[in-house]
């Protein structure tokens, strides 16, 4: 029997060895699964434990959950970005790519564009970034998505990438 022929979603391989953080109701990492047709080269985590996840998105995120796990995903909740490297489950392991879908630091002013708020989410990044390379394998990249019509546009992306 062969090896699977590698697939390609634009900026991911189904032989890189992806970390994606801070996932919501995990259909980026379903939808990547789904296209490889298996997961075992993934890690999915999200900061909510499941049992918040399934008060924030209902019983679609059980099978989304189960989904992974079938496909050989590895799902871990209460990770925390900012001391991911750390982590007893991810602290000797490498990643291709590190990916982290519209990064948010929960709401703690009124408005998205307060100061207060854009230092919050700059600092929610820069700490997501100083925790990622130490779990970036050589050649490996780091992904951020982000809205580009709200203030997290305002980031400024390159100067916090700056470590």
């Amino acid at each position: 029997m062969g090896m699977s022929p590698r697939k390609w979603i634009t900026h991911y391989s189904s032989s890189h060895d992806i970390l994606l953080v801070g996932e919501g109701n995990f259909s980026f990492s379903a939808c990547l699964a789904s296209a490889f047709g298996t997961a075992t080269n993934m890690v999915a985590t999200s900061l909510d434990s499941e049992e918040t996840l399934l008060r924030k998105y209902g019983s679609d995120i059980k099978t989304t959950l189960e989904e992974l796990k079938e496909l050989g995903c590895s799902v871990i909740h209460g990770v925390d970005v900012a001391t991911m490297s750390q982590h007893l489950l991810l602290c000797h392991t490498w990643f291709d790519r590190i990916v982290f879908n519209f990064p948010h630091a929960g709401f703690q002013y009124s408005r998205e564009h307060e100061t207060g708020q854009i230092k919050l989410h700059q600092n929610l990044v820069r700490s997501f970034l100083r925790n990622a390379k130490e779990l970036l394998a050589e050649n490996g990249e780091i992904h951020i998505t982000h809205k580009t019509a709200t203030a997290p546009s305002l980031l400024d992306y390159a100067a916090l990438s700056s470590l």
